[in-house]
């Protein structure tokens, strides 16, 4: 749980949360999702290495630089998801 919202807020919050998900990397978000599972079944170091070497293969891909040079010129990156 990272947030707490009345009932009536329930829509909008989670719109946002799913929004704001959108707006990154398709692969930066696969990438998380397989670390998280990884960590639920693997021992402490293995999930820390696991996703050390996740994260540094993500230098390797087209995204990063797309999302680098967003940054640079501040403007939307367009995730190619690769």
């Amino acid at each position: 749980v990272n947030k707490i919202c009345e009932p009536h807020e329930l829509q909008s919050v989670t719109m946002g949360i799913a929004m704001n998900l959108a707006s990154k990397s398709p692969h930066s978000i696969k990438v998380a999702k397989r670390a998280v599972r990884a960590a639920l079944e693997l021992p402490m170091s293995e999930g820390l290495k696991f996703e050390r070497d996740e994260f540094c293969a993500m230098f390797d891909t087209e995204d990063k630089e797309i999302g680098v040079n967003a940054f640079l010129q501040r403007e939307r990156p367009e995730w190619k998801g690769e």
